[in-house]
């Protein structure tokens, strides 16, 4: 079985990539597994293979520019030669293991995008976060990757962003999705504005992400500090 892990990011993301393999690989096992990194601009990075952000991905109307290099991400699903791809934001922190993620058999497994608010619908199917996606054989090809950019295109993303590109393929062509549970993709927000939950799964958390425009490395919003020792530390 050919598996693959993939990940985007630019010179400005480099401190979180740097993090993200150090963790992964501190509690994970990567043999055989492998590694690639989309970037505009990032010539070497360890041992993954570079690709360069598909031309037609660089020319989407961009409505966020923060948004700009998380739309390559999409380039995933035209890797037809694996018979599964996880990828991972380059703003993420691995805290455990995540094994579950390359071992399955589901076409696509997601976590809901639980923030600010819980259990948020798109359409038919409970939104998901595209920060940490696994993505199975039937999913990764050249047809499924037109698709998406062609909704990219067309400007049909309710975030200005990948995220809404890939809900709005979900729902279009009716994709069932194995919600993954909030431990493999915690976004920062459950800390403040749900602590209950965040009491309950913070000892079990594996893959913890920092979402927005502050992040660990370049840290602005006080009430996650003590999330931004946890990066620091890691």
């Amino acid at each position: 079985m050919k598996l693959g892990f993939v990940t985007c990011a630019d010179t400005t993301f480099m401190p979180g990539l740097e993090k993200l393999d150090k963790t992964i690989l501190k509690h994970n096992n990567m043999t055989g597994i492998d590694k690639i990194l989309i970037s505009p601009n990032i010539n070497e990075f360890r041992d993954y293979r570079i690709i360069r952000p598909d031309s037609k991905l660089i020319n989407v109307p961009i409505t966020n520019r923060r948004f700009k290099t998380a739309y390559y991400k999409l380039m995933l699903f035209s890797f037809s030669s694996y018979d599964r791809v996880v990828y991972i934001d380059s703003d993420v922190l691995c805290l455990g293991d995540i094994s579950k993620l390359f071992d399955n058999d589901f076409e696509l497994c997601a976590t809901k995008d639980d923030g600010i608010n819980l259990n948020i619908m798109y359409y038919s199917h409970f939104r998901i976060n595209s920060g940490v996606l696994s993505v199975g054989k039937k999913l990764l090809g050249i047809d499924v990757y037109d698709k998406m950019v062609q909704i990219a295109m067309s400007g049909r993303s309710y975030d200005g962003g990948d995220q809404g590109v890939i809900n709005e393929y979900i729902h279009q062509y009716n994709i069932p999705v194995t919600y993954l549970p909030m431990q493999y993709n915690t976004l920062k927000r459950i800390y403040f504005h749900h602590p209950e939950i965040w009491n309950k799964i913070k000892d079990d958390i594996r893959l913890l992400h920092f979402v927005g425009k502050d992040k660990p490395w370049c840290p602005g919003d006080s009430r996650y500090n003590e999330l931004y020792k946890w990066w620091e530390q890691a």
